[in-house]
């Protein structure tokens, strides 16, 4: 569907429209599936959350949700870091449950960061994120768009009405600031 008539379906839902709302996560579903699958091949929480459960949590989060979304690309970045925070209370949960037993296997597969096997770490990893806010907004959002949400550096600049090197230099300066946190708080490091 052309990002046109999704940003039609969004404005209709912002206004009160539950079909609208209902008819956009129709749509745009396929790619709220991939955006789960990506996000939990990079941070495995185990065999108990998959692509279309969290698709389904998203969606009982986001129901009755009114936020001003913009675009296509600006709904799927939300998607994303909505889905982050899903899996990292889903971490977190279980990391509770088996506190003293076994530890569930976890892994973070990007060219960015890795997590060795230990939720302990993944959470650290993904609370890292969240503090990079302390860049400014568009660090982190810069930063879930590539690695959560798999847009390229095209479709995040336009989501932010910013030039591609604008997000580029933004992309170096939130790596190397994760790697240094990495580096320096005991957590693994790239």
């Amino acid at each position: 569907m052309p990002q046109v008539e999704c940003t039609q379906l969004i404005r209709a839902w912002q206004g009160g429209d539950s079909h609208a709302r209902d008819q956009l996560f129709q749509i745009i579903y396929p790619e709220l599936r991939q955006i789960a699958a990506r996000q939990l091949r990079q941070c495995n929480p185990g065999n108990t959350l998959n692509s279309t459960a969290l698709v389904h949590e998203l969606y009982a989060k986001l129901y009755n949700d009114r936020a001003a979304y913009e675009s296509r690309n600006h709904f799927k970045a939300v998607a994303a870091k909505a889905m982050r925070h899903i899996i990292t209370d889903h971490i977190r949960r279980n990391k509770a449950q088996k506190r003293g037993g076994d530890l569930m296997q976890t892994a973070m597969d990007t060219s960015l960061l890795a997590v060795n096997n230990d939720p302990h770490n993944t959470v650290e990893v993904l609370d890292l994120l969240d503090q990079l806010e302390v860049l400014g907004e568009r660090f982190m959002t810069v930063v879930e768009c590539r690695l959560f949400a798999g847009m390229t550096e095209d479709e995040i600049a336009q989501s932010l009405s910013v030039s591609r090197r604008t997000i580029q230099r933004d992309w170096a300066k939130a790596v190397a600031w994760i790697q240094y946190r990495m580096d320096h708080s005991g957590a693994p490091a790239v």
